[in-house]
This record gives structure tokens, C-alpha cells and sequence, in this order.
């Protein structure tokens, strides 16, 4: 029984239990129409972590959805080899017009957010796609996105993000800020 209470005080205090158990929370701004400002809170999912390098949508509240880009977490510390091709961008009514990605690992920059300042890595993610053949569509789908996000091995995850995207009329429409405010261990 000692030996099992010294195993588990040794993996608690090594960090090595509860590993997943934490909580981030950001602040999210439309910066597009300046209307929506909210924040959000997300707890460690280790299936969402799994995902590696999937698209994943969160509604919050007022209707907006927030995109986030996995993977999470930099393993060591270090970037990846080679980073995971994204997949599962939306492509609401037009699924029959698929994204090319482009991928940039821009290196690593000094971020601060309400929750601190980190060393984190630049990822820039681009999309780009085909108009629909019907023009009544162009001012309402996306035919580019340029998504931004700096990835800290201290915070266990992105500290910032910027998502835009542009039509197929070539408009601005979406211009996304989300920034750390926290992060816990629960």
C-alpha cells in the first residue's frame, strides 16, 4: 500500500498524472463588424487532441461559430517534422468545391494575450478553392481563409489566433480574434 501511495505522490508531483486535466479560456472578437465580443471556455479532450491537423467548429454564443485548427499541444516543446495537412475547412453549401492548403510554420515569436507572454509558434494556415458556377453563391461562400495561430508548449495549447476569409466575390467577411485569457489545471 506504501509503495502505491509513493507511486502516486512521485507521478503527481512529477506532472505526470492528470496530464489532460486542464481548462483554457479565451476572449473571441468579430473583428469584421465589431458587434460580438464573448468569451469561451474549453477543457482538455484527448479524442479532439487525437484529431491531428482537423478543423474542428464550436458554436458560441450569439450564433458565431469558431474554427480551430489541431493539433494542440507541441510535443517537447518542438515543432513537428512535418506539420499535419489540414482537413474539415466548412464548405457549407458548395461541398463539391474542395480546398487546397497551404502550410507555413513561420518560426517562433515572443505573444502576449491577457493570460501572459509566451513563446509560441507561428502557424499559417491558407486555404483556397474554385467559384461555384452559380454567381448567386460567390457573395456567400468562402473562397479563401487565411488562419493564424501561435502555439505555446507552456499553455498546452494556441494563445492566439486570427481567422479571415474572403468570398468568392473576393469581399472581406470574416475577421476572427481569439486571445488566452486563462489557463488552469483542474
Amino acid at each position: 500500500m506504501r509503495a502505491i501511495a509513493s507511486a502516486l505522490l512521485l507521478a503527481i508531483f512529477s506532472g505526470t498524472a492528470f496530464a489532460q486535466s486542464r481548462t483554457w479560456q479565451y476572449s473571441y472578437a468579430d473583428l469584421q463588424y465589431g458587434r460580438h465580443k464573448s468569451t469561451f471556455t474549453v477543457r482538455a479532450d484527448p479524442a479532439e487532441e487525437q484529431a491531428s491537423g482537423r478543423y474542428l467548429a464550436k458554436s458560441l454564443d450569439g450564433g458565431k461559430t469558431l474554427l480551430e485548427y489541431l493539433p494542440f499541444a507541441l510535443a517537447g516543446g518542438e515543432p513537428p517534422a512535418s506539420w499535419p495537412v489540414p482537413s474539415g475547412y466548412p464548405t457549407y453549401a458548395t461541398p463539391y468545391l474542395e480546398w487546397t492548403y497551404v502550410i507555413k510554420v513561420a518560426g517562433w515569436e515572443t505573444v502576449t494575450v491577457p493570460a501572459g507572454t509566451f513563446r509560441a509558434l507561428r502557424v499559417e494556415v491558407e486555404g483556397s478553392r474554385g467559384k461555384d458556377p452559380d454567381p448567386f453563391w460567390w457573395p456567400k461562400q468562402a473562397a479563401r481563409f487565411q488562419h493564424t495561430i501561435w502555439y505555446a508548449p507552456e499553455a498546452k495549447r494556441y494563445v492566439k489566433a486570427r481567422h479571415r476569409a474572403w468570398s468568392m466575390a473576393s469581399a472581406l467577411f470574416a475577421d476572427d480574434l481569439v486571445e488566452l485569457l486563462e489557463v488552469r489545471a483542474d
